[in-house]
């Protein structure tokens, strides 16, 4: 793997670098048989590469993206009307076209010059073709995908959009297939589709739907009742409901919309109850999701925020988000300025959708943090080897739908699958017991047609006319404008389902099913707040009195240490806020928890006890702010403390009830549990496991705390001074292609709880695209950590990461601003 680098230039001589690597990483593809993806090891055999060493057509041509643009006259076939795509230095491209057809046909075409493999890829995952050319180790992939049935849910999506936003998704599609055509005609296909050996189809307008699926899929599938199931099983219900409560105690001071709210509180359903086979389903279907690409909602933080003009300096909205999704390269962004008679936009794209997810026109801005509540529902279907193949339901015998599908392999013969469906859903195992699922982003919509309104809005109300009929994935909505208010909407489809919780597998029988949504009305939202800012960071968005079930702390709510975190900035600093400021909160490395437990640790450690090693390390953490620095050996202290904190608690449980879900994968439910024990002397039994002599707080952490120093000097020596986090934390920015492409892993800060997020000891989630919009100026501030390219060896794959990483921002010009500065090209197309 590629180590990371200080700051480098776009110089001949890292275009030369990077072309090494990529013939490496070509030869060292062939020689594994496999191809990276979606965290997916290994393809199967692939093609020679003979072809690739063709100076005329092979690898060293590599695409036309691998040069920087140049002024140039271009014909798109299709265009009503000339157009223009100007590209400043940073690669990003600022189209101008005289009708809304023209511009989206531009960008088709743009997104298909530099990101093609990355769009095929993406859409071959949710349409289930992966084997088709990576071969048969991707069958698992493509079944579930199939299963899970992004494609047909995408073709009930596109019979929902209006004409106008059909159009839309057309031109698009018409601009991608042009520049597939001209790559075919030129013989100047990207590089890795000559790897495998294969061109790649026509894009269709189905091709868009489900891309937006796998977006949904990515941040709002979920498979915690399944885990649940797991823990309620060997802990029994009594305690897993008391660990993993429905409101964690560290998150009750930060909703966004702490109501009141329009509906009395409605009584609590009970738990479902966990039946004969619950767990064996549970793991099978849990393996099989285990080779999917990480979803989002399980791994990822996010954060946005805005301020109105009472708090800034301006007198006008400040607004910031930094969604955090998987770090890749290329990245899952594409950078754009779209200009025609209805839009003015300037955003992220996601490469093979025609809409700005994130964003801002001349009047309001938006942004995205997921919002964490439950949209996956298992149904346990009652069967008998009496009545093969179908279901118990409201009374009845059903018969299950069958729909069969045949999967292209490459190498080999297509594999036939078929799949099951019930009325709740497809049947996803049948091991232990018969599980369907009901998820709400398989629920048709218009989602595509929504973003295309929300870039036209012009205020409040626009806004979230525009989002009305927006089902999943559901997402805080952050608003602010030129009039200067600010606000955060939420809306989408949580499920209302009578009977029990369905944090467990419900009984398919009927009497659990989904009886509606909760009214758009009272979905959490807030505007123009008396404490004139918003904050969302993945938290629970409402308090304990809300009436509607929306999920428990083991639906992956944040505990509320970037909230906090947030919120605590904004406030506590000393005049009124500037661009600077918010983009320093979005770089903040605080972690809350350790400013709250910290001064218990230190309470709970006798250091007259302590020998000069573990005395030192103590001092090491006594002062200590709380700032993951990549330079502080107090973070590293306190990592490893909190760590071992949680394993000397919880690790006796688990082993004595043989629980089969790592306490890694729950971590963040349990930590919040045991911050709230640890600060507020509760009573539990967690400090006393079965077969051991009972404990306290007080014991537990000293014992942790001298675990955790011996372990540190084991690996990095005696002297807790050279303890640096950036030694045992780091960032990984990771090719979908090859690990010789990636950049990194390089020492970093931060950690799950800090506003700049980075969980894991090699972290690869975090800020994807971090955005300030200024309405005071009327700028508008980003950069992600990647580049513009996917081609390894353009100027254009990786030349955002160094800014990036040192929290330094491009301002996100108008077309007008970039053709004004050096470093500019321009294309001129013509019909």
């Amino acid at each position: 793997m590629r180590p990371a680098q200080g700051p480098r230039d776009a110089s001949l001589r890292q275009v030369v670098r990077r072309s090494g690597a990529l013939a490496n990483a070509i030869l060292a593809t062939v020689v594994c048989g496999g191809l990276l993806y979606a965290g997916t090891n290994g393809a199967g055999p692939l093609t020679g590469v003979g072809p690739l060493l063709d100076p005329a057509t092979g690898f060293w041509t590599a695409g036309p993206d691998a040069a920087l643009p140049h002024d140039q006259s271009l014909q798109l076939t299709g265009l009503h009307a000339q157009a223009s795509v100007t590209f400043d230095a940073l690669g990003v491209p600022h189209i101008r076209a005289r009708d809304d057809h023209d511009l989206f046909l531009a960008l088709g075409y743009v997104h298909a010059r530099y990101r093609l493999f990355e769009m095929d890829l993406i859409r071959r995952q949710g349409e289930g073709r992966l084997a088709q050319v990576l071969g048969s180790k991707l069958l698992p992939v493509d079944e579930f995908e199939l299963d899970l049935g992004l494609s047909r849910t995408a073709q009930q999506d596109l019979k929902r959009l209006a004409p106008d936003e059909r159009a839309v998704l057309q031109a698009y599609a018409d601009g991608v297939n042009a520049r597939i055509h001209e790559a075919e005609t030129e013989r100047n296909l990207p590089a890795f589709f000559k790897l495998l050996g294969y061109e790649p189809a026509n894009w269709q307008l189905l091709d868009t739907a489900v891309i937006k699926g796998i977006q949904a899929q990515d941040l709002a599938y979920q498979t915690n009742p399944l885990t649940n199931t797991r823990l309620v099983k060997a802990l029994g219900a009594d305690r897993a409901s008391r660990w993993f409560p429905v409101l964690p105690a560290s998150n009750r001071d930060t909703p966004y919309d702490p109501g009141p709210y329009q509906t009395a509180a409605a009584a609590p359903l009970p738990a479902a109850v966990v039946g004969d086979g619950a767990d064996a389903a549970a793991a099978s279907l849990l393996s099989r999701t285990a080779g999917l690409p990480k979803f989002a909602a399980e791994t990822g933080a996010s954060n946005n925020w805005a301020v109105d003009g009472t708090l800034t300096a301006s007198g006008k909205p400040l607004m910031a988000n930094d969604p955090h999704l998987a770090l890749n390269l290329p990245s899952v962004w594409f950078q754009v300025d779209l200009e025609s008679p209805s839009y003015h936009v300037r955003g992220v794209t996601f490469p093979g959708a025609p809409v700005v997810p994130i964003g801002r026109n001349e009047q309001i801005s938006w942004g995205a943090t997921d919002t964490q509540n439950q949209a996956t529902l298992y149904y346990a279907e009652k069967t008998d080897p009496a009545h093969p193949d179908q279901y118990f339901w409201q009374g009845a015998w059903h018969r299950m739908e069958r729909i069969s599908y045949d999967i292209p392999v490459k190498g080999g013969s297509a594999e036939h699958h078929e799949l099951k469906l019930t009325v709740h859903g497809p049947i996803l195992t049948q091991q232990g017991q018969t599980l369907a699922v009901e998820w709400m982003g398989n629920v048709p919509s218009s989602g595509l047609g929504s973003i295309l309104r929300m870039m036209r809005a012009g205020d409040w109300p626009g806004f979230k006319a525009a989002l009305k009929d927006w089902t999943s994935p559901t997402q805080n909505w952050v608003y602010a404008d030129a009039a200067g208010h600010i606000g955060i909407y939420a809306p989408g489809l949580y499920p209302i389902v009578k009977a029990a919780r369905p944090d467990l597998p419900l009984p398919g029988t009927g009497e659990a099913d989904v009886v509606g949504t909760v009214p758009l009305e009272q979905v959490p939202q807030v505007y123009d707040p008396p404490g004139h800012m918003v904050v969302s960071a993945n938290q629970r968005p409402v308090g304990g009195d809300y009436p509607y079930y929306i999920g428990t702390s083991q639906d992956d709510f944040d505990p509320g240490y970037r909230a906090a975190e947030i919120r605590t900035a904004l406030q506590s600093l000393k005049g009124p806020l500037t661009v600077l400021d918010v983009q320093r909160i979005q770089l903040d490395d605080r972690d809350q928890l350790a400013v709250r437990v910290l001064p218990r640790l230190l309470g709970a450690v006798g250091e007259a006890d302590l020998d000069p090693l573990h005395r030192q390390a103590l001092a090491e953490i006594r002062g200590w702010d709380g700032v993951m620095r990549a330079s502080s050996p107090a973070a590293s202290i306190w990592d490893a403390f909190w760590r071992e904190y949680l394993s000397q608690t919880f690790q006796p449980w688990w082993d004595h009830y043989r629980v089969g879900v790592p306490i890694t994968e729950v971590a963040g439910p349990l930590g919040g549990a045991l911050e709230g024990w640890t600060l507020s002397g509760a009573p539990t039994d967690a400090f006393s496991p079965p077969g051991s002599v009972s404990a306290t707080p007080d014991l537990v952490m000293a014992t942790a705390f001298g675990k955790a120093v011996s372990s540190l000097a084991r690996r990095f020596g005696s002297r807790p001074e050279t303890w640096a986090w950036s030694r045992v934390h780091q960032r990984l920015i990771a090719s979908l292609v090859d690990t010789s492409l990636s950049y990194g892993p390089r020492g970093a800060g931060g950690d799950e709880r800090t506003p700049d997020a980075a969980a894991g000891t090699v972290s690869t989630h975090g800020p994807s695209w971090r955005m300030v919009v200024d309405w005071g100026s009327g700028r508008s501030y980003g950069v992600y950590p990647a580049g513009q390219a996917e081609n390894p060896v353009s100027a254009w794959y990786e030349n955002l990461v160094d800014d990036w990483w040192a929290g330094r921002y491009h301002e996100m010009t108008t077309a007008a601003e970039a053709e004004s500065r050096s470093g500019s090209a321009t294309w001129t197309l013509q019909p």
